[in-house]
């Protein structure tokens, strides 16, 4: 009993925590034209921030307050504002994304170093 009632706990927090984690990134998509995603969600300061970022944005792009697209000239994905319409059907396509250790560390290398979304370890 005590222990599905800390599971449940825990369920519980991790799903508020989400929440929040993507109400942030949302709030930031708002302020950007465009930009690369992978940029975007890569938190130099923490690999594991880089990636929930990552799933948080695809939570986004389902739910159409952000879009996917690819640059035409430089070929490759980026992020802006989603065109969400209340009630109207929304084509949806879907992608596999490479994030691992080496690509993460890649483009810091290439120079990413604040993050755009806000660094959750300062809490």
């Amino acid at each position: 009993p005590n222990s599905v009632k800390s599971s449940a706990e825990l369920h519980d927090r991790e799903l508020r925590e989400a929440t929040e984690r993507i109400k942030i990134q949302n709030e930031v998509i708002t302020k950007i034209d465009k930009e690369d995603m992978l940029k975007f969600v890569t938190n130099p300061k923490s690999f594991s921030q880089s990636v929930e970022n990552l799933m948080d944005l695809a939570f986004l792009v389902r739910d159409g307050h952000a879009k996917v697209n690819i640059d035409p000239v430089k070929k490759f994905p980026v992020i802006g504002v989603g065109e969400r319409v209340k009630g109207a059907v929304q084509t949806t396509n879907q992608c596999i994304v490479r994030f691992d250790y080496q690509t993460f560390q890649k483009l810091i290398d290439e120079g990413i170093q604040e993050p755009s979304i806000p660094d959750r370890t300062t809490k």
